[in-house]
């Protein structure tokens, strides 16, 4: 009996040792893959500036179908690029953005990720890409299909499955699935042109016609102090930046009902939450009625931050505009869902009556 225990005792001590022997490389190759993560998102940072320096040169032209880069194009970094092929989603750019204007319908079947957090599904449903919408039937196709305006979406592959991608809407996140990863590279494609097209159709509309007023009351011009309710909301204390990660890169995405003014790539992990916590809109592409403005006109950044943030473990846990996704998830979570940081009154009801008083 007493070897036997014996035995088990040195098992276990073995198993110890080998457990701490391995824990060091763990954490070894973990600060390795969190560096390896942090030079991919500059790169792809990088990747998205020479987008737009390639579609602000003189050189290129959305106009012509049959464009080709002659010579390299060089940037400000040295970097030079003349490819004319996309390899990521494995069509021409003459397929993906190449085309302004009406095109034809892309329609098909794809299976879609059910939104339920338990017993997920992936159902089959009939999808339209035509006229810079999304149309997504129901499982009864006798009911209208949900349309999508592709203006404030964004298309990507999924990096789990070459045959699935993700369809960020304003209000939630769309998982899809194809057939095959060709036919995933054409769905991808599609979608891209429709969202290239829609976008250039709406700087090309200087001027909105009498039809689209008087079907549209909110619009800007009927709607004389958008402007400036948006830019009140700018000059907030604390709005000149993110209220999550304190970026200043393309702040202008508000949660209406909680007043947050945040970055983009914050404002996904927002959507995650679901419009029950923070419902998202674009300051620069939605239309916001007077009463969404009413919260955000009254709080901000730094007043919303004195509340959420008031513990002191938030701002050694906050994250920052190289951060990636999942640290930021984990923040804004504690941050809005579970109020981690946020501190309990003693006598709420006492600084209400003070408030008031």
């Amino acid at each position: 009996m007493t070897q036997s225990i014996r035995r088990s005792e040195i098992y276990f001590e073995d198993g110890l040792r080998t457990t701490k022997l391995y824990r060091e490389d763990i954490e070894q190759l973990s600060d390795r893959l969190t560096g390896l993560k942090s030079k991919q998102d500059e790169e792809r940072t990088r990747l998205f500036g020479l987008k737009e320096q390639l579609e602000s040169s003189p050189s290129f032209s959305h106009n012509d179908p049959r464009r080709r880069f002659s010579s390299s194009f060089k940037t400000e970094n040295g970097l030079s690029l003349a490819a004319v092929e996309n390899p990521v989603y494995g069509c021409s750019e003459d397929t993906a953005i190449g085309q302004s204007g009406p095109s034809s319908p892309f329609s098909g079947f794809l299976w879609k990720k059910s939104a339920k957090k338990l017993h997920q599904q992936w159902q089959k449903r009939k999808c339209r890409v035509q006229e810079g919408n999304f149309f997504l039937n129901h499982s009864d196709e006798a009911q209208a299909p949900v349309k999508l305006s592709l203006l404030v979406c964004d298309v990507k592959p999924s990096c789990e499955d070459f045959r699935t991608f993700d369809l960020y809407c304003r209000d939630r996140t769309y998982h899809f699935q194809a057939e095959s990863e060709a036919d995933a590279k054409r769905w991808i494609c599609a979608l891209k042109r429709e969202i290239e097209a829609a976008k250039e159709q709406m700087l090309r509309s200087d001027v909105v016609t009498e039809a689209q007023r008087s079907h549209s009351p909110l619009l800007s011009s009927d709607w004389p102090d958008r402007r400036r309710c948006v830019a009140a909301v700018r000059r907030l204390p604390g709005n000149d930046r993110c209220a999550d990660c304190s970026s200043t890169n393309d702040v202008s995405w508000l949660s209406t009902n909680m007043g947050a003014l945040v970055c983009i790539s914050c404002s996904g992990v927002h959507r995650d939450l679901g419009v029950h916590i923070s419902r998202m809109q674009s300051l620069d592409l939605d239309v916001l009625s007077p009463a969404e403005f009413l919260i955000p006109l009254s709080i901000g950044n730094g007043a919303l931050n004195e509340v959420y943030e008031a513990d002191a473990r938030a701002a050694k846990l906050k994250p920052v505009s190289a951060s990636t996704r999942s640290v930021r998830k984990q923040y804004i979570v504690d941050k809005y869902k579970t109020r981690k940081y946020a501190v309990e009154l003693d006598d709420a009801n006492a600084v209400l009556r003070d408030a008031i008083d």
